[in-house]
């Protein structure tokens, strides 16, 4: 990964490569990579970052032709980098930075996007709560600014929600210890459906 003022250049080992340039970032979303066993969240040792995409966006970056959605990083906190002068600490904190300069967020004060412990926490202590989405397990962060499901990593901005219902799950009057959300997304042709 190479930043530049204008953007940021990835390379593979075989030499597969993409940019991501300022006007085709979305968002960028910051979070602790969920461990269900750490609830002291300051001791998580790998940070994410998921920086999503313009949808129909003539720079939207692609890789091997096709269309990113968005791009998903992890930097370790025990790793220590140094990226200029200014810049020198843990990884997570000095390319996270370095990123949002480059790609100028689209928030009101240019920064990442993370979740708030102090405005939502499960009853487990956790800022998510543990899920599904069809088939594939993951963690779900609500956040004031949308939601974001992580594995595979996907944010969905408040703007772009219609609805969110909620209703448990199961059918023939069994009890379930689930509960579905279905989320009806404001897309190009209408609305989505996703079930969480």
């Amino acid at each position: 990964m190479s930043v530049f003022a204008v953007g940021v250049y990835f390379v593979n080992s075989k030499s597969d490569a993409f940019t991501i340039t300022k006007s085709s970032v979305s968002s960028m979303v910051t979070f602790n990579k969920p461990d269900l066993y750490q609830k002291d969240q300051s001791k998580v040792k790998s940070k994410m970052c998921l920086i999503t995409f313009s949808e129909n966006n003539s720079s939207t970056p692609t890789f091997k032709a096709k269309p990113l959605k968005n791009v998903t990083l992890q930097a370790e906190t025990k790793d220590s980098v140094t990226y200029s002068s200014a810049l020198t600490g843990p990884a997570p904190t000095v390319w996270f930075s370095a990123l949002s300069k480059s790609l100028s967020i689209p928030n009101s004060n240019s920064t990442p996007l993370t979740p708030n412990p102090s405005l939502y926490t499960s009853a487990s202590g956790l800022p998510f709560v543990q899920c599904y989405s069809k088939v594939n397990e993951g963690f779900l962060f609500p956040m004031i600014e949308g939601l974001l499901f992580f594995k595979p990593a996907i944010f969905i901005p408040r703007g772009d929600l219609v609805s969110i219902a909620v209703g448990r799950g199961g059918g023939g009057g069994q009890a379930t210890q689930y509960v579905d959300i279905v989320l009806r997304v404001e897309g190009g042709g209408g609305g989505e459906e996703t079930t969480v």
